[in-house]
């Protein structure tokens, strides 16, 4: 795991990422040695960060990323949103160091991922009704599982398609991904008695979560931020992606957060955000969760309690009351909610208003704290520390550029001159 930060105003954006990555899955081995924050281009003011998976198809991000890099050369592009398409595009057409092959190999996983997923909810779900009926037959385990798959086919496609032209997408991809798909579902579903209509739903399932917005646990995060040639204001456009699709990499978009006129400073954390939305918020988002939840019980609950009774009396005046409180109810307890919400926004807001007004130096200096802050967090809890190493940090500004205010080297500098210099555009030394 990792945690990341990006801190914005109108003079420079800070990033700070930890060393942290995980080896061999979520109880893996974690080494604090990992580089997850580069320079996007040798001449523009931008930079990349990477969390989640550390590879994409195979390959690792850090090779893609500097492979793009030299790709780019002294090219420059208006806008930092044009960086990150053309990087995009760079990989979109990178037959040689994503091939074919590896596109089918990370789709098959997805869609392994997914059919053990519905094949756990199976399992569950028929656990409960054996129970419940002392025993079931071929024919009730087949409506089971029937049922599983059907609600399963309602959440995804309650997902945003990745295209517009989704229909035609997919049958681009039942066409060139039969084979691959019905591998999967005999490697996870065997010889479970399957219908041909519930067959035909786990296809379906499938192909709808390919093309739509659904990634697994292998998905990366990629932050760029930085300047493009036209802005003097810097931005941060944020992405997801898992896997290719027709050649295309599977991607989501969270969004251009840009410094404007209006908005003078923002501070966005990304993976284990929760300690740093702990100190901006002043509460933990799982406490302020429950505490909504359990808020909405107790008003209803105790309005419901109260109903029971008062039906045992006049069940007329009980049903006119329901009608007519329970709406009021609703509006008092939103009314509520935006109230919190709106205390909340006025603890983190003087933060922010700071930040405005921060130097470069004291900017890094934020960002770095702030992922230190989750690292502090992780190694006095039980959890396991996946933040942790030497945090590393850049400063983005448009007259100077991408500036490293502190990096870890695996290496010694003073025993490779030949790098340094390299790195320093100084032409490497003759010996």
């Amino acid at each position: 795991m990792t945690a990341e930060i990006g801190v914005l105003n109108r003079l420079a954006v800070a990033l700070a990422a930890d060393s942290a990555v995980t080896l061999g899955g979520p109880s893996g081995k974690v080494y604090a040695s990992s580089d997850k924050l580069f320079q996007l281009s040798d001449v523009a003011p931008v930079g990349i960060m990477v969390y989640g998976n550390a590879d994409f198809l195979g390959r690792p991000w850090e090779t893609i990323i500097k492979d793009h890099r030299r790709a780019l050369g002294a090219t420059t592009y208006p806008t930092l949103a044009e960086y990150a398409q053309h990087f995009f595009a760079h990989l979109n057409a990178s037959k040689r160091m994503l091939p074919p092959e590896a596109e089918d190999r990370a789709l098959k996983n997805l869609v392994v991922g997914l059919f053990l997923d519905i094949r756990g909810e199976m399992e569950q779900a028929l656990d409960e009704a054996s129970e419940k009926a002392d025993g079931l037959d071929e024919g009730q385990i087949t409506s089971v599982c029937s049922t599983v798959l059907s609600d399963r086919l309602k959440v995804i496609l309650g997902r945003a398609p990745l295209e517009k032209e989704h229909d035609g997408q997919i049958q681009e991809v039942l066409a060139q991904y039969t084979q691959t798909i019905a591998e999967a579902k005999e490697g996870v579903f065997g010889k479970l008695p399957l219908s041909p209509e519930s067959e035909a739903i786990l296809i379906q399932c499938a192909l709808e979560t390919l093309t739509r917005d659904y990634f697994g646990g292998a998905k990366s995060g990629l932050v760029f931020a930085g300047f493009g040639e036209d802005e003097y204001f810097p931005s941060l456009a944020h992405f997801e992606c898992e896997g290719m699709l027709l050649g295309k990499i599977r991607l989501r978009d969270n969004g251009l957060a840009q410094i404007t006129e209006s908005n003078s400073a923002t501070i966005i954390p990304f993976a284990q955000r929760e300690a740093v939305t702990t100190f901006l918020e002043g509460m933990d988002a799982g406490l302020a969760g429950f505490v909504r939840a359990s808020t909405s019980r107790l008003f209803f609950g105790a309005f419901d309690v109260a109903l029971t009774m008062l039906h045992e009396r006049n069940s007329a005046l009980a049903a006119e009351l329901n009608d007519r409180l329970r709406p009021e109810l609703k509006k008092m307890l939103a009314k509520l909610m935006a109230e919190w919400k709106e205390k909340r926004r006025s603890l983190w807001s003087p933060v922010v208003d700071i930040v405005a007004a921060l130097p470069k130096d004291e900017l890094a200096a934020m960002a770095e704290a702030l992922v230190n802050l989750t690292k502090f967090r992780r190694r006095v809890t039980p959890e396991r520390e996946t933040v942790g190493g030497p945090i590393d940090v850049a400063l983005i500004s448009k007259g100077d550029g991408f500036i490293w205010v502190k990096r870890k080297h695996y290496f010694d500098p003073q025993l490779n001159p030949r790098a340094v210099a390299r790195y320093s555009n100084l032409g490497e030394p003759h010996v």
